[in-house]
């Protein structure tokens, strides 16, 4: 560990060249991480969309279904219904 030390306090411009490297690295796996995030996240929010659209078209068809069966009940006091 000493003889590392010694080296970059002998070399200190790989040193630096050394850290410039590292921070270049972990900006670009940040962003990579980062845009993989976002990628799943869009996929999940996709997802969430169809499921909503299936909730909807459901719920139109059964509210379709009741109109149609409340127009074809008779309503027995002869008023109508609300």
């Amino acid at each position: 560990m000493d003889a590392f030390k010694q080296y970059f306090e002998d070399n200190p411009e790989i040193f630096a060249a050394m850290v410039a490297a590292i921070a270049i690295l972990g900006g670009l796996l940040g962003s990579i991480v980062g845009a993989k995030i976002q990628a799943n996240g869009g996929r999940d929010q996709a997802a969430a969309a169809r499921e909503a659209a299936r909730i909807a078209a459901e719920a139109q068809r059964v509210a379709a279904l009741w109109n149609v069966r409340q127009s074809r009940v008779p309503s027995s006091s002869g008023a109508s219904a609300r």
